[in-house]
């Protein structure tokens, strides 16, 4: 059974951290090569296989973002470049796709828009006038 999606890129692409968490392990297998995985809150496990090299070590500390690999072709699974991408919640597998697709921004109604437009222009006034104090009070 295939849990995860596979991601076609050219080699040596930097892959990153789909959120902060904690490098949970590091380590080779046959079939999957270099293969990593992050440990996120609310149970949800990220993890990357195939990589051609591994940026961190067990335990460390990761931000969204952060590279944590380099795209490869490692393992005997693997027949070319690529990630092969799992994402479990609660030890569950789950389509990361339809993941993403629930994430996606919602576009906001034009009312919305406005009082938020209204709301940062109100910031923007207050955070003016804190810098001209904290000015005043520096000289």
């Amino acid at each position: 059974t295939h849990y995860g999606t596979d991601i076609v890129t050219k080699a040596d692409e930097t892959i990153k951290s789909t959120l902060e968490g904690t490098i949970v392990f590091t380590g080779f297998s046959a079939q999957d090569g270099n293969v990593i995985q992050v440990q996120h809150n609310n149970n949800i496990l990220s993890i990357y296989k195939h990589c051609s090299t591994l940026l961190k070590k067990t335990g460390e500390h990761v931000k969204a973002g952060d590279g944590i690999g380099i795209v490869g072709n490692s393992g005997e699974k693997s027949n070319g470049p690529h990630l092969h991408f799992e994402f479990r919640v609660n030890g569950v597998h789950r389509d990361p796709l339809t993941l993403a697709r629930q994430s996606e921004s919602r576009p906001i109604s034009q009312g919305a828009r406005a009082a938020f437009a209204q709301r940062v222009q109100q910031a923007r006034v207050d955070l003016a006038a804190a810098s001209s104090v904290q000015l005043l009070a520096v000289q």
